[in-house]
């Protein structure tokens, strides 16, 4: 089964992963890092492309913030639950049903690229096509932000090493996963941070976080911990 199939067959045709809210961390990034843009531009000419948006929790966010934003996301049902969601909350934007390595828009259209860990889904090689692509639809002087997760995730170590959990593609990358929270939704690659500076070659980095979220004490009910860095960069 395909990347695509799967996230459409066993994740949002479920109805599961149906986020409304904006990640946290996201909204923190985004208005200290927007201000790199040209600030004479209105808000409404500055267009902004989010990749695998899901169900549109960013695009909800950054659409209320006056900004032309697009959408795009592999899964048909995804898109469906976006737009009817969007519409629901009296919100414009554009969702369309599309891939990473065939975007659908101009060359040098948006001012900025959103990835909140969407393009960590997929080997090396196929995640460094994914943002050649990205940054062909990318203006000179446009903004990248994207979160990736990291090599030291709690989860990449875990199928290190335990050969049972999940299958191994290549270096950190992993399908497969038959428990925690990449089950069910195929490949993943956790990032170390001397990749970046050859997934995000064509940007002039302004900065790399390395961001956690680390359980220190829990009663195995749950747990939310994880690993990722946040890049920002302009492309050159």
């Amino acid at each position: 089964m395909s990347l695509n199939v799967k996230w459409e067959k066993e994740v949002y045709s479920q109805n599961k992963q149906v986020n409304k809210y904006p990640f946290g961390e996201f909204i923190s990034i985004f208005f200290n890092s927007i201000k790199l843009l040209p600030q004479e531009k209105e808000k409404k000419d500055i267009k902004i492309l989010e990749l695998g948006c899901g169900t549109a929790n960013n695009i909800k966010f950054m659409s209320e913030q006056g900004y032309h934003v697009y959408g795009i996301d592999g899964s048909e049902s995804a898109c469906k639950i976006a737009n009817e969601f969007l519409l629901s909350q009296k919100v414009k934007a554009t969702i369309k049903k599309s891939y990473f390595q065939d975007l659908p828009f101009e060359n040098e259209m948006f001012d900025l690229i959103v990835d909140r860990e969407a393009m960590c889904c997929g080997t090396f090689s196929s995640i460094k096509q994914s943002w050649n692509e990205a940054s062909r639809v990318l203006k000179i002087g446009g903004m990248v932000i994207s979160f990736m997760y990291t090599s030291d995730d709690r989860w990449c170590k875990k199928a290190n090493n335990d050969t049972e959990m999940a299958v191994k593609v290549e270096k950190n990358t992993f399908t497969d996963f038959n428990v925690g929270d990449f089950k069910n939704i195929d490949i993943v690659h956790f990032t170390e941070y001397d990749e970046l500076f050859e997934l995000f070659d064509f940007l002039d980095i302004k900065l790399i976080n390395k961001h956690g979220n680390n359980t220190v004490f829990t009663d195995e009910s749950i747990d939310f911990s994880y690993d990722e860095w946040i890049i920002v960069g302009v492309k050159k």
